[in-house]
């Protein structure tokens, strides 16, 4: 795998652990006030430091091929929604999920 797709990948994530901390620090909001919310916050860094590693990525990768990558994050939030949150992820969510990865894998192949 090429370095840009490595950190592509890589990127994904952070960017679905600060959803899933911004969504519990988003719950807690009416217990505590946003400057003190530090879930919300760990969220907010984590999503924010994905950054870097994308502009590194585009440093080498085309961004019509690089950029899909990143919908990768579908699938590990949803993987988080069903083992962290204990959701109900519906089939039609799913299927979507599986079609987002295989227009992945089509728009990287050489």
């Amino acid at each position: 795998m090429q370095k840009g797709y490595l950190l592509l990948l890589i990127a994904t994530i952070p960017m679905a652990l600060g959803q899933y901390f911004m969504k519990l620090g988003a719950n807690s909001l009416h217990t505590t006030a946003i400057y003190l919310n530090f879930t919300l916050f760990l969220g907010l860094i984590l999503y924010i430091s994905v950054f870097g590693l994308i502009f590194l990525a585009f440093k080498t990768k085309e961004l019509s091929k690089g950029y899909p990558i990143l919908a990768l994050t579908y699938l590990w939030v949803n993987l988080i929604a069903v083992f962290l949150l204990n959701e109900q992820i519906s089939i039609l969510s799913w299927i979507g999920t599986t079609l987002i990865i295989g227009g992945i894998l089509l728009i990287t192949k050489k």
